[in-house]
């Protein structure tokens, strides 16, 4: 667990029926009429966001039984607006579950929110998430005017954007929509386009000792993950030679490539398009589909 963020405990108890102190491990507690003790803190969260983000706790440690006391409500409510005004704009409490009473806690912290008089400068969402027959209660909580500060200066700062240098050299280049090849062949077989496919839809075949890329149409949602990772001027998807399940896939794309129908070979290639025995297609395209039916055969079997 990362450190408890630090809050100005004078700013606290200017506010706070009750009495707030700072524990050893840099948490808040205080201690209520009823003799109930209470520990506070907000711990750095990364589930969501880098930074900026924190999961925010309260346990009773004396283990009592709780007292239905609103000046408890109220002490909570001066730490989280301390919180807030130290400009850390999102909180996540996620409810304690080790007694199976997460459900109460959330409803509770639900209704302290909705009784809060400054509500409408938050925005406050609650969920149920079940894991392994678990409920885990969590409720996220942010505020509007921070996370709408923090959206400007990321708008207007030029720590976020490209210097005019950087700029000019974009330009320069050629855009991703734009940039295509109208080789069959990689100039360098890096396989990239094979590594980052989540869905595994291009395949490395070897033609008279060379390599080259096989796209295969059916499982290709067009994500573009291989265009971004190309070195060349290439939208592997698009640009290389493609397998297709039917016909039907092949009269619904654009891209150059083949289906196989037993000994039979449908094809787009190079402004051409005809069925044929695959021993009759075109030289070129023959060695591609020869060695796509040897090294992939469980794609035409």
């Amino acid at each position: 667990m990362h450190d408890v963020i630090d809050l100005p405990i004078e700013r606290v108890n200017a506010l706070s029926p009750y009495k707030v102190y700072i524990n050893n491990n840099g948490s808040l507690g205080f201690e209520t009429q009823y003799g109930s003790v209470y520990e506070v803190g907000f711990v750095e969260d990364y589930t969501f966001m880098d930074e900026n983000a924190f999961q925010f706790f309260i346990l009773e440690s004396q283990g009592k039984h709780s007292v239905k006391d609103p000046l408890v409500r109220e002490t909570i409510w001066v730490i989280l607006e301390t919180f807030f005004l130290e400009n850390n704009p999102v909180i996540l409490y996620i409810c304690d579950m080790s007694d199976g009473k997460q459900a109460i806690r959330n409803r509770l912290f639900s209704m302290w929110y909705y009784e809060y008089e400054q509500r409408e400068s938050f925005t406050f969402l609650s969920t149920k998430v079940e894991v392994e027959s678990t409920d885990y209660n969590a409720a996220l909580k942010v505020h509007k005017e921070l996370i709408a500060e923090l959206a400007k200066d990321i708008a207007e700062n030029k720590i976020f954007k490209k210097s005019d240098a950087m700029k000019k050299k974009r330009e320069a280049m050629p855009s991703f929509p734009g940039t295509r090849s109208s080789d069959y062949h990689c100039r360098v077989v890096c396989g990239a386009c094979v590594r980052v496919c989540p869905n595994r839809c291009n395949e490395v075949v070897t033609v008279n000792d060379a390599k080259l890329i096989v796209h295969v149409d059916q499982s290709c949602n067009e994500c573009g993950n291989c265009a971004c990772h190309c070195v060349e001027p290439c939208q592997p998807y698009k640009d290389r030679i493609t397998f297709f399940h039917n016909a039907e896939a092949l009269a619904d794309s654009t891209n150059d490539g083949f289906y196989i129908t037993g000994t039979s070979c449908g094809y787009r290639f190079k402004g051409e398009e005809a069925v044929c025995d695959i021993d009759a297609l075109p030289e070129e395209l023959k060695g591609v589909v020869h060695a796509f039916c040897k090294e992939h055969v469980y794609y035409v079997s």
